[in-house]
Formats: structure tokens, sequence, C-alpha cells
């Protein structure tokens, strides 16, 4: 994962909602301090199969779709992979940041709308990341 203590790979994990994207700054920084590559990483959440429909899988536009809102939140000048995937989002960014041998997953935090909430349902999705992933994870609010 590191190299002589630097990083070798930094991934950024967006759902495209402000708070991951507020993320998106310091994943770019710290890929650009570590001299490390930077890759994008977005799940399209895909349900379980139902008996009667099967499972739900996104069409290739809508892959192509997310790609393209991928590439478009880059910074200029700034060179990344983007990876898209159809699954649960805490076990597509997992899996992902395992293939690409992520040295670190930088992934944004979303503000809960209330207290019962924050209280009650902590199971999130970086929650899941921050237990199952081989990296270090930097949670950015």
């Amino acid at each position: 994962c590191f190299e002589h203590g630097r990083l070798r790979r930094v991934l950024f994990a967006t759902d495209f909602l402000p708070n991951s994207l507020h993320a998106l700054t310091h994943a770019v920084s710290l890929a650009q301090l570590h001299q490390a590559s930077l890759s994008v990483v977005h799940a399209i959440p895909c349900t379980t199969p139902h008996e009667d429909f099967g499972p739900t899988t996104p069409t290739d536009e809508e892959i192509s779709a997310a790609r393209s809102q991928a590439l478009y939140l880059l910074p200029d000048g700034v060179q990344a992979d983007v990876i898209v995937e159809a699954g649960l989002p805490d076990q597509v960014i997992v899996e992902v940041a395992r293939r690409q041998k992520a040295s670190m997953i930088v992934i944004g935090l979303h503000p809960q709308k209330s207290a019962f909430l924050a209280e009650h349902l902590p199971w999130t999705t970086a929650h899941h990341v921050v237990c199952d992933a081989h990296c270090p994870v930097m949670t950015v609010k």
C-alpha cells in the first residue's frame, strides 16, 4: 500500500452528493502530495434479486452517464482512473480498493438528518468501508 512512506494510490469514493464532493479536494491533494495515482469509484446501488423480477442492474447508459459525471468532477489537469460498478456501495468501494491496491480510501460523510437517526442507525456506507477496508480510510465531513 505504501512505498517508502508514500501513498501509491488514493481511491476517492463518491455518490455525487455535496458532502461526497467536498472530500474530492482532499483526495486530489493527497494524490498530488504523494505523487500517487488517483482512482474515482462510484457504486450504482443495485437491489438484491427479487424472485419475480431478478436482480436490478443498471443499464449501459446509466454506467456511461456516471463515468461522465465522475470525469466532469475532476479539476483541470487531474488524471484519474474512473471505475463505475453496480452493487452495494460499501462492498463495491472495498472490492475496488483491494483490486486497485489502494493505499488510502477517501470518502465524504453525510450529515444525519436527526439525532434519532444518528444514534440509532450508525451503519452507514462509510462505517462499513472503515470496518472492511484493507487500507486506511479518510472520512471527510
